[in-house]
């Protein structure tokens, strides 16, 4: 009776003391725990000689049990609430860790992938996953054919190949991330393919499918879980920076169409003016005139040819002279 129920004392006060120090935004620490242990022994002595009797064969138990129970039980709590709080330290530790790869990756890619979904980017953001996740290979495709493979079994997963796998296959027209821990669920027909397990997850683009993404383990660098939380939230963060790139390549031709508009709006008032100022030089300077339109004309084809993409300097000079020189033909000493 006394053991029953200094024990229930023990966890009731144990789990108010965890309470308290929770609402304090702490957590027990194993000094707290071995004095709770302690007091508690010392209780459940001072129990037994309450309870038990006769008094004198308490006493006789107590003079045999206190020294052992007191010491190991103390000793114990704290050296289990001390290997609670290292196990707790170091996953928070890992995850930590974790989600600081997931961001540099996030951050290594993003330049790259808002260029879209090619060989090019692809390969650049497999290198950097490869070099960040303990992985034995890193692959990219899209709906069709692989656009990069990194790593190990580069002599025969080679970019531009169809896909072969059925797994992938599947990943594609599902959507849904699969994590294969054989080698035969794989599907790779090379006999010396080093590949023991595979995760393969979707890359999507505005709800569609565009793609995957598959990390490769071998018998010695395993693949767990977090590898494969990690895997699909990287997917869900480069299928933002796909759309990212669509929004800005979409803006670019926003803007491109704005300025061709106003351009058409413009260049019929600016060539109507300009062949009214030619034809009254026409009769009293022809040689004018002549040079007028050779201006006007470098300037309409410079001007109809400004979807090109960079101009130099000297081109963007050379039209303003030409405008200039048309303008001042117009309004005479008014223009300086």
């Amino acid at each position: 009776f006394p053991c029953s129920i200094a024990t229930i004392l023990e966890g009731l006060a144990a789990g108010y003391l965890q309470v308290y120090c929770r609402n304090r935004d702490g957590s027990m620490s194993w000094k707290m725990a071995m004095l709770l242990a302690f007091s508690g022994e010392m209780m459940h002595m001072g129990l037994v000689l309450l309870f038990s009797r006769p008094f004198q064969d308490a006493v006789d138990l107590v003079k045999v049990i206190t020294l052992p129970m007191v010491i190991g039980n103390t000793l114990g709590a704290g050296l289990f609430v001390h290997v609670i709080m290292m196990i707790q330290g170091f996953r928070e530790r890992k995850e930590s860790i974790q989600a600081q790869k997931i961001f540099e990756i996030a951050n290594d890619t993003v330049s790259h992938l808002r260029d879209g979904l090619n060989t090019d980017t692809a390969r650049a953001t497999a290198a950097i996953i490869a070099q960040r996740l303990p992985v034995v290979a890193v692959s990219v495709t899209d709906s069709k054919m692989v656009l990069a493979h990194v790593g190990a079994g580069a002599d025969h997963h080679l970019p531009g190949l169809p896909i072969v796998t059925s797994a992938t296959r599947k990943v594609i027209a599902t959507g849904i991330p699969i994590f294969l821990k054989k080698r035969a669920h794989i599907g790779c027909k090379n006999t010396t393919c080093p590949f023991h397990s595979a995760i393969i997850v979707p890359l999507r683009k505005n709800r569609e499918i565009v793609g995957t993404l598959k990390l490769y383990g071998s018998d010695s660098v395993l693949l767990n879980q977090i590898h494969f939380e990690i895997a699909k939230g990287l997917t869900d963060l480069f299928s933002l920076q796909l759309e990212l790139g669509d929004i800005q390549v979409k803006d670019r031709l926003l803007a491109h169409a704005e300025i061709r508009h106003l351009q058409a709006q413009i260049n019929p008032h600016f060539l109507f003016n300009s062949l009214n100022t030619i034809a009254s030089f026409c009769r009293t300077a022809p040689d004018k005139a002549r040079e007028l339109i050779l201006d006007l004309s470098l300037y309409m084809r410079k001007n109809l040819d400004s979807s090109r993409g960079l101009i130099q300097l000297s081109d963007e000079l050379e039209q303003i002279s030409s405008y200039l020189a048309i303008e001042k033909a117009r309004f005479g000493d008014l223009i300086k």
